[in-house]
């Protein structure tokens, strides 16, 4: 190669060679190999055209994958070691975790301050393209890329528990039937009907979107009273109908578990108890028997007295 018979020939040339030389000479040779090996596996790759087209191919030994995989199962048969927290750690982990909860519902109190205005504002708009505009910016954000209200991205940004974010949209649901019941849609010019047509469309998702999030949840008895009302107010009655079943029956098997553990609670304060009845039922017995044992005399008496 010329360049090594030039490197050489410097060398020759001054004379005594030293260490520095030696290793300069080295490196010289190792990174002219490193550069041939990229030039051919370029080259390889360039013929082939089956680069990162199958994962490299590594040759193990049967037996050591059987080794590894007893020694992995054995590893998961060993239980976790439980992590024992003393009473006093303990008492400091619920203490913090309140103090958070009280953070939380405090800042949602704010929100739902700052909030309030802004809503009762839509109950007042006249026009449905604003309105449309300003539930949309409201609800869902303005960086938002569809109109679409899954998740409602705003409300649950600004609101961090479920009950301030439901609140907040069934509120949003009264102003906003409120608005439409002031426009007179139905007088509207032929021109707006479009945009009627599309306001009430998207007052429906509204709807089936909070019913969709928090029905299973939060929402409480005065919330789907407020759904259905906005629903049947647009003929949309077996859809109010419908959803209130699902509601109802969801809100039945929350309360089952409840029922069961208020009666097994009472079976064993009567168990405690020997089976004995309280003090104020054995008292109201008492004056059954009492006042059935009046009775009997006062038929006695005036039985003698018919005689008589």
């Amino acid at each position: 190669n010329e360049g090594e018979k030039r490197m050489n020939e410097k060398m020759m040339l001054k004379g005594k060679v030293t260490a520095r030389d030696e290793e300069w000479k080295r490196k010289y040779q190792l990174k002219k190999k490193q550069l041939a090996l990229k030039a051919i596996s370029r080259y390889s790759k360039s013929l082939t055209g089956s680069d990162k087209l199958h994962h490299p191919i590594i040759m193990k030994d049967v037996k050591d994958d059987k080794e590894k995989g007893e020694e992995g199962k054995s590893e998961s048969k060993k239980e976790p070691e439980k992590v024992v927290i003393s009473k006093k750690m303990q008492e400091i982990l619920d203490k913090r975790k309140l103090e958070e909860e009280e953070k939380i519902n405090e800042h949602d109190k704010q929100m739902l301050k700052s909030w309030e205005p802004q809503v009762d504002a839509l109950g007042e708009i006249l026009d449905p393209a604003k309105l449309e505009k300003e539930v949309l910016d409201m609800l869902l954000g303005f960086n938002r890329v569809t109109d679409s209200f899954v998740g409602f991205p705003s409300v649950s940004a600004a609101f961090k528990t479920k009950e301030c974010q439901c609140k907040i949209l069934v509120k949003v649901v009264k102003a906003v039937q409120k608005a439409l019941k002031k426009m007179s849609l139905e007088k509207m010019p032929a021109e707006q009907q479009k945009q009627v047509i599309r306001l009430v469309r998207y007052f429906f998702y509204l709807n089936q979107e909070i019913f969709n999030s928090y029905a299973m949840t939060v929402l409480d008895g005065k919330g789907i009273k407020t759904l259905q009302e906005a629903l049947r107010a647009f003929g949309f009655h077996r859809v109010a109908t419908q959803a209130f079943e699902v509601w109802k029956e969801a809100k039945r098997e929350q309360a089952a578990p409840a029922a069961q553990e208020a009666g097994t609670e009472n079976a064993k304060d009567s168990k405690k108890k020997g089976g004995k009845p309280d003090k104020k039922e054995e008292k109201k017995k008492d004056d059954k028997k009492d006042e059935k044992k009046d009775d009997k005399k006062d038929k006695k008496d005036k039985k003698k007295d018919k005689k008589e």
